[in-house]
Formats: C-alpha cells, structure tokens, sequence
C-alpha cells in the first residue's frame, strides 16, 4: 500500500484512497478498475463493487448504488442494468427486478 519514485527517499508514501500497491519496492500505485473501489489509503488491493452497486471508472474510491429501475445481480459491475418490461424496482441498490403485479 506504499509507494517510494524518487532517488534518496527516507520514508514510502502511503498510495491514495482509489489506488493500491500490492507488492514491495512499488515505485507507483496502481488506480482501482472499473468495478472496484478502495476508500483507504495505504491499501494493497481494491475490493469489487457489491451487488446493487457499481463504478465505471478508474481510481473509485466509493461504488455508487444502482438507481431506481435499475439493478445489478453481480459483484464487480461497471454499470446497471435497466429493468425489463413487467418488472420494476423503486430503491437504490437493487440486485434484482419485481415483477409487476
């Protein structure tokens, strides 16, 4: 979760919420990808958005929740997915669609 680029450094720098270092004598960090997200700083991993939620983009430090009328069944989504016709669901963060009744 430490990183040192510069010649005569006396101490590592500690990679950014969104990034991680996983291994020793790390010159960078490397940004979270797509579906993943670290909030902490010093961390040597990113961890996959949990069903209901998602990240497009590179560097997340948070995973956002899918909106109403959509879902997301799987851990590590880039996006949502819109309900189908006949289904519904009104909350953030669904892993699934109701059916209409």
């Amino acid at each position: 979760g430490h990183y040192a680029n510069t010649s005569g450094s006396v101490m590592c720098d500690a990679c950014a919420a969104g990034s991680y270092a996983d291994r020793a004598a790390s010159l960078t960090c490397t940004p979270c990808t797509p579906g993943t997200s670290q909030p902490n700083v010093g961390s040597i991993s990113c961890t996959a958005c949990p069903a209901g939620q998602y990240t497009p983009d590179n560097g997340s430090v948070v995973c956002d929740m899918c909106s109403p009328g959509t879902f997301s069944p799987t851990n590590g989504s880039v996006a949502c997915t819109s309900c189908q016709p006949g289904y519904f669901t009104p909350n953030n963060g669904s892993v699934v669609c109701d059916t209409t009744i």
